[in-house]
């Protein structure tokens, strides 16, 4: 969909177009979608591709008034289960992107979670691959890149036991390196679940998937501080299912799910906004 003078009109509808998603029902090709800043690249994942659960990320390039697709991406070695696409982020300039494979294996075969970060020069390649040790902990929940591209939070939901971290890796010319990991405040609350990083990097929220709590964190040097707690809704159970903060990280976009109460509750979901 494109804003034309004041009025949402849908521009395209865009289906995989080399066949790598058909041939079978629930590849979830949507499941995961990343503009860049000018909204001329966008990337789109498929965690259940490929009949193994292996996964896909198709590229879209816009050009005038038409999408077309640029490449159909997997993992540098894909396995089974991997659910390639699980999250994805692109930079502000559409060349490089994070992916999310929360299945990736550990050493030991159980499923840990793996991120991906690829570059595109003539042509898109895989330029790194982040794994943390702990298995079970879905590394790659949710992605979020900063708008030059070198400060990527990943978010880690099954960590601690379904406690849940987020780690905040920085790039250098030749490498990644990981500059924090935050921890959750309380067990079972899936933290990491969603992420968004501010354009310049130095504004993270993290939210819980269980009771819809929020954390600002701000970047002072090398040190990440909590600026802000944003408790959720408290009328009703609910989960913190969405997240996305303005590129000077001064507005947040929450929303919520919540818990039905009885099959007549129409109320089924909840945005907050949030300014600071």
């Amino acid at each position: 969909f494109r804003d034309v003078a004041g009025t949402w009109a849908q521009e395209a509808f865009l289906e995989p177009s080399n066949g790598a998603a058909v041939g079978y029902a629930a590849s979830n090709v949507g499941f995961s979608v990343t503009l860049n800043a000018d909204g001329t690249t966008l990337a789109v994942g498929a965690p259940s591709g490929r009949n193994d659960a292996s996964g896909d990320v198709f590229v879209f390039g816009r050009r005038t008034n038409f999408w077309t697709q640029d490449a159909a991406l997997k993992a540098p070695v894909p396995s089974p289960g991997d659910a390639f696409g699980w999250s994805v982020s692109l930079d502000a300039r559409g060349t490089g992107l994070a992916v999310g494979a929360v299945g990736s294996k550990a050493i030991d075969g159980m499923p840990s979670g793996a991120v991906y970060v690829f570059q595109k020069k003539d042509a898109w390649t895989a330029d790194t691959s982040l794994k943390v040790s702990n298995t079970r902990d879905f590394f790659g929940t949710s992605v979020s890149l900063s708008a030059n591209g070198t400060t990527l939070a990943i978010g880690a939901e099954g960590e601690d036991s379904n406690a849940g971290a987020v780690y905040v890796f920085r790039s250098t010319d030749t490498s990644w390196r990981q500059e924090t990991r935050l921890e959750a405040s309380r067990p079972n609350a899936l933290f990491g679940n969603r992420v968004s990083l501010s354009a310049n990097g130095s504004t993270l929220a993290a939210a819980n998937w269980h009771d819809g709590v929020v954390y600002v964190y701000q970047r002072q040097g090398m040190e990440w501080t909590v600026g802000e707690t944003i408790m959720g809704v408290e009328s009703r159970p609910h989960r913190a299912v969405s997240l996305g903060m303005s590129a000077d990280g001064t507005l947040l976009a929450v929303g919520y799910q919540h818990q039905r109460q009885s099959a007549d509750d129409l109320s089924a979901g909840t945005v907050r906004l949030v300014a600071r």
